[in-house]
């Protein structure tokens, strides 16, 4: 008897002790995506006319960036009194996407993602309340030193304004292998790649400047732009509710390796007074967690197969929204020097919907 005979035998037996639990299986209408039957089933759709998959789905979500502060109150002397200012993100929409195919061998499936998002913060305005106080202006990551080229240094504005703007792109690749652990719940680890470019801009305007010599307005424009590229873990889990309904939580990690962009100018009217850049190498963590509820179910005897989302998620990335600021040299002299803050970060929160289709 050849090994090839033992093997097609021992895997028509396993096919047929498989039999009863599939005919028996009481927990059979739990089970969320067409695999019915025994523990450890995979857990993907059994779709007889394709392995291939496509998703599509939108983001509402806000970003939290740190590092986005751009003055200050002061006193009359021009020295800080404690508040900070920074703006607020708006909710943004973005846009989900991907394709996946279900290998035959002992049930992998590939997983491409693709995930783009453009936020742009409130306009947020400081000055002095109205009935309140009188408080000065105060621009953070600047020198006030020799602000004009003609010798005048400022001392204060008398308002600011800034705005701070986001793009946000995630390309993912990723190798899975799923399988139930009960009759209720199931587990999707899986390992890959991913990619992001994440580019912030931020643009501060001062009016009002002290002392009155400074009649112009005054611009600040500060922009890091990150790509990187880097290894991804998962784990993805269900916990099937019945009727084709079911919680999901999905974990991830990466470790993004690549290079920021660092700029900075400062404008005086329409002269640059403090201008610097900086590109170095740069490594970002990164985490990612979804949570929700999911509805599938097959139809069409089986061919086709649907399945959709909708849940909470919330990434972060580290060392992101590096910043250049100058700092006046100390002894009253028109000289200065930079110093890099890489030290911020780069999150969104929000919900998203996500519809699948498999055929």
């Amino acid at each position: 008897m050849n090994k090839s005979f033992i093997k097609r035998l021992t895997v028509a037996a396993a096919s047929l002790a498989c039999v009863p639990m599939l005919a028996g299986d009481a927990n059979d209408n739990l089970k969320p995506n067409c695999c019915k039957g025994a523990t450890l089933c995979h857990n993907y759709p059994v779709i007889d006319s394709s392995r291939f998959h496509f998703d599509i789905g939108i983001l509402a979500e806000s970003a939290y960036i740190t590092g986005t502060d751009y003055a200050s109150n002061g006193n009359a002397a021009g020295n800080p009194i404690g508040e900070v200012h920074k703006p607020d993100f708006n909710l943004d929409v973005g846009i989900t996407a991907g394709i996946g195919y279900n290998f035959l061998h002992d049930d992998w499936m590939a997983d491409l993602r693709f995930n783009w998002l453009h936020s742009t913060s409130k306009t947020h305005t400081a000055g002095s309340p109205a009935g309140g106080a009188a408080v000065t202006i105060l621009p953070t990551g600047i020198s006030f030193n020799n602000l004009d080229g003609a010798g005048n240094d400022l001392t204060s504005a008398g308002s600011g304004s800034a705005q701070v703007k986001s793009k946000y792109y995630m390309v993912d690749l990723a190798i899975e292998r799923g399988a139930y652990i009960s009759g209720r719940a199931s587990i999707v680890p899986g390992f890959g790649l991913q990619a992001s470019w994440i580019n912030i801009t931020s643009e501060a305007t001062f009016l009002s400047l002290a002392p009155v010599a400074l009649a112009n307005p005054l611009r600040v424009n500060n922009g890091s732009y990150f790509w990187g590229v880097g290894p991804k873990v998962q784990m993805d889990t269900e916990w099937a509710l019945g009727n084709g309904f079911a919680l999901f939580a999905d974990f991830s990690s990466a470790l993004l390796f690549g290079n920021t962009k660092v700029t900075h100018d400062v404008l005086y009217g329409t002269v640059t007074s403090q201008q610097a850049s900086l590109n170095h190498a740069s490594s970002s963590p990164t985490i990612r967690y979804t949570t929700g509820l999911q509805w599938d179910d097959c139809f069409y005897d089986g061919q086709q197969y649907i399945q959709f989302r909708l849940g909470f998620d919330a990434s972060k990335y580290w060392n992101q929204n590096s910043r250049i600021s100058r700092v006046a040299t100390p002894g009253g002299t028109d000289a200065f020097y930079s110093t890099l803050n890489e030290n911020n970060s780069f999150s969104l929160m929000g919900l998203i919907a996500d519809f699948r289709w498999s055929f």
